[in-house]
C-alpha cells in the first residue's frame, strides 16, 4: 500500500511536513510569510462558506 501512495503522490513531503522540518533549523522570513499566507487564505475560505450556507438557507426559507 505504501508503494502505490508513493507512486500517487510522489516522493516530495507534504507542505506541511516540509514546512514542520524546516522550523526545526530555525524560523526564516520566508517561512513566517509562507505561514502567514496559509491562515489569512484558510480564514477567508471559512468565511466564503459561512457566508455561502447563510445565503443557501435564507433563499430556502424565503
Amino acid at each position: 500500500m505504501a508503494l502505490s501512495t508513493l507512486m500517487l503522490v510522489g516522493s516530495d513531503a507534504p507542505l506541511t511536513i516540509a514546512m514542520f522540518d524546516r522550523l526545526k533549523q530555525g524560523s526564516t522570513p520566508v517561512l513566517n510569510a509562507l505561514s502567514l499566507l496559509l491562515m489569512v487564505v484558510s480564514g477567508v475560505l471559512a468565511l466564503l462558506s459561512v457566508f455561502a450556507q447563510r445565503d443557501r438557507t435564507e433563499k430556502s426559507e424565503g
